[in-house]
């Protein structure tokens, strides 16, 4: 009996919801987890998302809902404050860093013979290069549109996905 391949999921949440929110699509996350861990044994799945330290008690709430309906598919949630500047504008800050430490101590525990990648950031290129360095599968999900062409051409074609294709499997 062959061993069934041992996977684990890191999503940059905000990375592509900023994506399916300009094209206006809700897509199903439990359809997510289920395309992109098709027929392999899923470890552990998890969405990294930087947090608005909000004000508003409401808007608070429906986050903290959005957390605990994650939590119930499976999904392990990583808030990650976002850095507010003095002019009040935001900026995602430590999300690409967190997830390439997690995708690299996981790799090192050995606790995964895949990692998945959803997200496009160029920055994720070091740790997929190290991570196939220590013979571990890689594959990249990302919207056609926020797919750095640097992190594209860091693996072989046949392990990038584009999000945009699988649409009507994702739907909510």
């Amino acid at each position: 009996m062959s061993k069934k391949e041992r996977i684990m999921v890191f999503i940059d949440h905000n990375n592509i919801f900023h994506e399916y929110y300009k094209i206006k699509f809700q897509f199903s996350w439990a359809k997510l987890k289920s395309l992109v861990s098709e027929k392999r044994n899923l470890i552990k799945i998890t969405s990294y998302i930087g947090v608005d330290p909000l004000l508003d008690p409401i808007e608070i709430m429906k986050r903290e809902k959005f957390y605990y309906f994650l939590k119930k598919q499976g999904f392990t949630v990583v808030k990650i404050p976002l850095k507010i500047h003095r002019d009040g504008t935001r900026e995602e800050k430590e999300i690409d860093t967190s997830i390439a430490v997690d995708m690299i101590a996981n790799a090192y525990e050995n606790n995964f013979d895949t990692a998945v990648l959803v997200g496009g950031d160029r920055d994720y290129r070091p740790v997929i290069k190290r991570l196939l360095f220590l013979n571990k599968n890689v594959e990249i999900w990302s919207y056609r549109k926020a797919l750095s062409p640097i992190l594209r051409d860091a693996i072989a074609p046949k392990y990038v996905y584009y999000i945009d294709n699988y649409l009507n499997k994702l739907k909510r």
